[in-house]
């Protein structure tokens, strides 16, 4: 059975920046885990923006998503009603665009784990009211 990944922003900033805190935690983790790495397009946005748009991470992320070590999930247009009322719902956090992505797409595989350095992923809910199943450096 192929496990799926799905990596919000925290982990692929801190995979791309050695400074950040958490680059040796999520390097141990990328080195061990076993299933597909999924992410989403608001993920990658929201991670080359706050690594100010470095031709680093922008030409390893493209190698990433070439070699299929990285895969990219859509939020099909469809669907895209859900990641709003999940913004609206968790508006006090607040939840951004690229989290309720995450949590959209982890609804919709099986067998899924969320790779998230965001605590706020202790309160969002998948859609049959349970919380998703974290790989995370806190305790859930």
């Amino acid at each position: 059975m192929d496990q799926n990944i799905i990596v919000d922003t925290g982990p692929l900033v801190a995979f791309f920046n050695r400074r950040d805190e958490h680059h040796h935690w999520v390097l141990l983790q990328l080195s061990t885990l076993q299933g597909t790495l999924v992410t989403t397009e608001s993920v990658i946005s929201e991670c080359l923006y706050l690594l100010d748009y470095s031709r680093v991470a922008i030409t390893a992320i493209q190698n990433m998503v070439m070699s299929k070590k990285l895969l990219v999930s859509n939020v099909p247009a469809n669907d895209f009603s859900d990641v709003l009322m999940l913004v609206e719902k968790y508006q006090d956090l607040p939840a951004s665009v690229a989290d309720v992505s995450v949590l959209v797409v982890y609804n919709s595989m099986k067998h899924a784990k969320i790779l998230t350095l965001d605590s706020d992923f202790l309160i969002y809910r998948a859609r049959d009211g349970k919380p998703p199943v974290l790989i995370a450096p806190f305790e859930q």
